[in-house]
């Protein structure tokens, strides 16, 4: 999936745009019991509570890709096993949500979810017939090609206190409302790649980059290993640490690499023996080239990390500060080197810029 794709898919959850035709929910509460509603027309619904559910799945899809959205391979069904998750997945979507598979589904997310505590569970059906498109890009009407794919969120439920209120008239205290937040998990299948469907495939979405639920998607779905560009980033920064113990060290080696990676291509994978390269040119010590390399082959080289993904912006912005700094530096002790040649004396002007050189250093 790349950032056309993901676009395709924000445009489909407009109003004008909605194939969504079905969803279904399930209420969990925290202690063990799951109560599902059947699925039912999500158009057919009040136009406030439509605009709800669109926004909790706008939510979800406009979460970052590689960090917050993310597709992986899928395991397939055991042959001859019903219950699998590619199984349920597939018998969910082909009835159309129906009450046969609905709460089979449900379970397989109720039982490995990553937290306790109350949450909603959400499924949507949607049919989308995928335009074709001219050269110029622009839709050229509906192609003979359905992308028909269901769209999950998990969505924690916060119970609200109850309060003085004026309810029908009568002042009193109202009861607790239970409120659906803004998803905390989701995911798409099949996962849409290159404008079509991809069954082997599904599309994740974690709030917090920082902490995905790897025990939960592998657990639920048999997906393969990933790291998000968050954990790839907190990986490589303790790479650094482990290889210098030295604080001021480590983020000098962290400012060098982000600058070196900064003449790679964006998207480009960083392997092993491009890192040895950049780690040269950084002018990295040899000791420390070899400690980073073997822990960079040790644990992330085989989750194919791009060139952004290494360094913080945080570092990249440190790193463009400072080489600003030093060049309006010698910027200055070049105009108060050309005035005292010019003058043939120290002036209060030179003074000034020889003092404003000093900040910047």
């Amino acid at each position: 999936m790349n950032i056309r794709d993901l676009s395709e898919l924000k445009r489909i959850w407009k109003q004008e745009n909605l194939c969504c035709d079905r969803y279904a929910a399930c209420y969990l509460d925290g202690k063990g019991g799951m109560a599902v509603q059947p699925a039912r027309p999500l158009l057919a619904e009040p136009e406030e509570m439509i605009w709800k559910h669109m926004a909790l799945v706008k939510k979800m899809l406009s979460g970052e890709l590689e960090n917050q959205i993310l597709q992986v391979g899928l395991a397939g069904p055991v042959p001859e096993r019903e219950g699998d998750a590619a199984d349920v997945l597939e018998r969910t979507r082909d009835c159309r949500l129906g009450e046969e598979t609905l709460e089979e589904f449900f379970r397989l997310l109720a039982d490995g979810r990553p937290k306790e505590g109350p949450y909603e569970l959400l499924v949507y059906h949607l049919s989308y017939d995928i335009p074709e498109k001219g050269m110029d890009g622009a839709d050229q009407g509906e192609s003979d090609a359905v992308y028909e794919h269901v769209v999950c969120l998990l969505c924690p439920v916060k119970e609200t206190k109850s309060v003085l209120g004026v309810e029908e008239g009568s002042l009193g205290m109202t009861r607790k409302n239970r409120v659906v937040s803004a998803p905390e998990l989701g995911f798409l299948w099949p996962a849409f790649d290159g404008r079509s469907e991809d069954r082997d495939a599904i599309v994740l979405y974690h709030a917090d980059p920082g902490e995905a639920p790897h025990g939960f998607w592998q657990n639920t779905f048999g997906v393969g290993k990933f790291l998000t560009t968050a954990e790839i980033r907190q990986q490589m920064t303790r790479i650094c640490q482990e290889t210098a113990p030295d604080p001021q060290e480590a983020d000098g080696l962290l400012a060098g690499m982000a600058e070196a990676l900064g003449s790679l291509p964006p998207e480009g994978i960083v392997t092993t023996g491009e890192l040895k390269r950049i780690l040269e040119e950084a002018q990295i010590p040899e000791n420390l080239r070899a400690g980073i390399l073997a822990r960079y082959d040790e644990s992330l080289n085989r989750y194919s990390p791009k060139a952004y993904q290494l360094t913080d912006q945080e570092i990249n912005l440190k790193t463009a500060v400072g080489k600003q700094r030093k060049k309006m530096r010698e910027l200055l002790l070049q105009a108060a080197g050309f005035i005292r040649d010019v003058n043939g004396q120290e002036s209060e002007l030179v003074r000034r810029l020889l003092t404003a050189a000093d900040l910047q250093g």
